[in-house]
C-alpha cells in the first residue's frame, strides 16, 4: 500500500506561500493498494461416488497419463483440460474392487490442489484534498476507485467432471467501483 502527500501547499516543499496556486495544488494526497496473488489451488473431483462413500463430491478424479492438464491456449472457456482426468475405478462393483491391489484408488489418484486457478492483479487508487475551514476544522474531498484498471478477478473453474461446464470459468469478481 502507498500513501503519498504531494509536496505542494502551506508547510510543504513547493508553493509554501499559499496564494491561489497553493490553494489549488496544495494539500493533495494519493493512496493506493496493489494486490498481486497467484491463483488459488484447485482439486479435480470425479463427481461419481466410485468409492461407495455416500459422497461423490469428495472422490478425486484419476489422472490420465500423457495428457497435459493445462491447455496450450488457456482461457476462461478452458482453464484446464478435462480430458486429462477420468473417473476412479468403480469400486461399487465387487469384481473391480477385488481386482485392485490398493482399495484407496477408489478415491482417485489425482492429487489434492494439483492445479491453480487464475491469479489476481488489482490496483485500488484514492485521491484526497483537504480544505482547512478553521485551525481545528477541515473538510476533505475524497474519491476512491477500487479495481482502477477494471480487470475483474476471475472465479475458479468448474472442477467436477460430471458437470457439463467442467474446466470453464463462469464468473468473475466486481468490476471498477468509484
Amino acid at each position: 500500500s502507498l500513501l503519498y502527500e504531494l509536496p505542494f501547499g502551506k508547510g510543504k516543499r513547493f508553493l509554501t506561500n499559499g496564494g491561489v496556486a497553493g490553494a489549488i495544488f496544495g494539500d493533495w494526497q494519493i493512496n493506493s493498494i496493489i494486490t498481486l496473488n497467484t491463483g488459488y489451488p484447485i482439486t479435480v473431483y470425479s463427481g461419481v461416488d466410485t468409492a461407495n462413500s455416500g459422497v461423490g463430491s469428495i472422490v478425486h478424479a484419476n489422472r490420465i497419463q500423457g495428457i497435459d492438464p493445462i491447455p496450450s491456449n488457456q482461457s476462461t472457456s478452458q482453464w484446464f483440460n478435462p480430458a486429462a482426468f477420468g473417473p476412479a475405478p468403480d469400486c461399487r462393483q465387487q469384481t473391480v474392487f477385488n481386482s485392485l491391489s490398493n482399495p484407496l484408488v477408489c478415491f482417485g489418484d489425482a492429487g489434492r490442489n494439483i492445479l491453480s486457478g487464475p491469479g489476481l492483479v488489482n490496483f485500488d487508487f484514492a485521491l484526497l484534498k483537504r480544505f482547512n475551514v478553521t485551525e481545528t476544522h477541515r473538510i476533505e474531498f475524497r474519491t476512491e476507485i477500487f479495481n482502477f484498471t477494471n480487470t475483474p478477478p476471475l472465479g475458479l473453474p468448474v472442477n467436477t467432471l460430471t458437470n457439463p461446464s467442467v474446466g470453464r470459468i463462469l464468473g468473475a469478481g466486481r468490476a471498477r467501483e468509484i
